[in-house]
């Protein structure tokens, strides 16, 4: 346990302590630009994946500026969105590279939502007929639904076998959303505060580099992934994308930090580490000898302490302290299994291209 509390500590501290890097930073930004410019865009009937990968990329590093100016600017909504944007990008820029039917796709969608504009417009002009509009867009192709940003993470999965879906999606875009886009019951509860009174400014589930870490990560990834079907090294860009995402916090994770920090207690933090010490000397010493339910009761009853939580159903806990006390009592039951045997993963260990 104490081991497990070392490594949160370290992941904790990258996510909060600033990490210069201005150099590699412009030499990666320089980098992505020259996978892109210099080259005509083709035409309409010769784009390729490979070409809507490249607007992506510039998309990419135009919203990792953006995201770097809000957070300067302390703008803690806009910066969360941007690097979310970013995200989306990302994931529609690398479909665009494992997706054989992609440019098809995004064609009809482009043409369903220009049926939509002009159908607008003509609501507010009587200048050309609907019909007329209609068989002039027909004429350009049959239409198509948008891609959901899920369907295309979990067809770059099933193409590559990375990563994408599991960790970029769910650890990250669905919180993201959750909390920062969409009006739901997460967002609007953000504005309750301490002893259930209402806010007049929103907490904010996450912490404050971490839009721009995410945004650096994707900006890298987006650039392996055009370097690689482009013939180029990439060792440099994949680099900064793994040193960046390793410092991105999940939002779910600084959410449960702050509610847990509001009510700090130092006595409590002293008894969880003499326990931690305790149950380690257990385990390492007389617990060898126990049957494995003694070991486990005794490893529980800390971590139910450690998760209690009054605002909670215990039911909603109840996995989550499953879940650590088996991970307790399997690495000291198994000290020569990695995590990686066990069949678990490293949840920043994800391959910068998705391949």
């Amino acid at each position: 346990m104490i081991d497990l509390l070392r490594a949160t500590a370290g992941l904790v501290l990258r996510g909060i302590l600033p990490y210069p890097d201005l150099i590699r930073r412009t030499r990666v930004r320089r980098k992505a630009r020259n996978l892109v410019l210099g080259r005509p865009f083709p035409r309409d009937d010769e784009v390729t994946g490979l070409d809507m990968a490249r607007l992506a990329l510039l998309r990419v590093l135009d919203l990792q500026r953006q995201t770097r100016r809000a957070v300067r600017g302390r703008h803690r909504e806009a910066a969360a969105q941007l690097a979310r944007t970013s995200m989306e990008t990302v994931i529609l820029g690398i479909w665009c590279l494992r997706e054989p039917d992609a440019i098809t796709i995004l064609r009809g969608a482009q043409l369903r939502s220009a049926k939509s504009t002009l159908a607008s417009l003509l609501e507010m002009t009587d200048l050309f007929p609907k019909a007329v509009l209609d068989q002039a867009v027909d004429a350009l192709g049959p239409e198509s639904q948008p891609p959901q940003i899920r369907r295309m993470a979990e067809a770059i999965d099933q193409a590559t076998g990375g990563g994408i879906e599991a960790e970029f999606y769910r650890r990250l875009y669905l919180p993201l959303s959750t909390f920062f886009v969409h009006a739901n019951a997460w967002s609007l509860s953000r504005y309750i505060g301490t002893a259930s009174r209402f806010r007049t400014s929103p907490t904010v589930p996450w912490a404050r580099r971490s839009p721009v870490r995410l945004a650096d990560t994707c900006a890298g990834i987006m650039a392996v992934a055009v370097a690689h079907e482009s013939a180029v090294p990439t060792q440099l860009l994949e680099n900064y994308a793994l040193d960046h995402g390793r410092r991105v916090l999940p939002p779910l994770a600084v959410l449960v930090a702050k509610r847990g920090g509001r009510s700090f207690d130092a006595g409590a933090l002293v008894r969880l580490v003499r326990d931690a010490t305790a149950v380690k000397r257990y385990l390492a010493g007389p617990g060898r000898f126990d049957a494995r339910d003694v070991r486990e009761k005794r490893v529980r009853a800390i971590f139910e302490r450690v998760f209690e939580d009054p605002d909670l159903p215990r039911a909603a806990l109840s996995p989550v302290v499953d879940h650590v006390v088996a991970m307790i009592l399997e690495a000291y039951e198994n000290p020569g299994h990695t995590a990686s045997e066990r069949g678990s993963r490293d949840p920043q260990d994800v391959d910068p291209s998705g391949t």
